[in-house]
């Protein structure tokens, strides 16, 4: 009898992370502009996206997602509860690493940048690590 309940209740756990899994992607889908992402905007999207069962971007509560192909960046709001509130993550051509730039906003309204820190020279693997760092937010379950 114990076993079916906690089968049951972890079939409702993957049911709830699924659904808002699914509904962080819908919201993430809706903000992108029509023109396909570069090829290393879809990497990087990717490696903060991961490849568990709930999405890296809705582990965060990011909303407002979008890319510019020409600076090659990816950009996205934080949500409820970071420690910053816009994080945009750029991909250097040159050197083949990323750079990221935390930004919190302060005053009325969010009208002001109160801090404005940028981390340049990163590999693949320090990114999720880094974000993680600052956003104060886990990627994984």
């Amino acid at each position: 009898m114990q076993s079916s309940i906690n089968i049951q209740s972890q079939g409702v756990t993957d049911f709830y992370a699924k659904l808002f899994q699914m509904k962080a992607e819908s919201e993430a889908r809706r903000n992108l502009p029509e023109n396909k992402m570069r090829p290393e905007i879809e990497v990087m999207y990717d490696l903060i996206k991961g490849y568990g069962r709930v999405s890296g971007f809705s582990m965060m509560g990011a909303k407002a997602l979008a890319y510019d192909n020409a600076k090659c960046q990816l950009q996205w709001q934080m949500g409820e509860g970071s420690r910053v509130d816009t994080v945009q993550s750029t991909y250097d051509f040159g050197f083949d690493l990323y750079k990221l730039r935390f930004i919190g906003y302060k005053g009325a309204g969010k009208s002001e940048i109160g801090t404005d820190e940028t981390v340049e020279g990163l590999y693949v693997e320090d990114v999720r690590k880094l974000i993680e760092k600052k956003t104060g937010f886990y990627l994984d379950l």
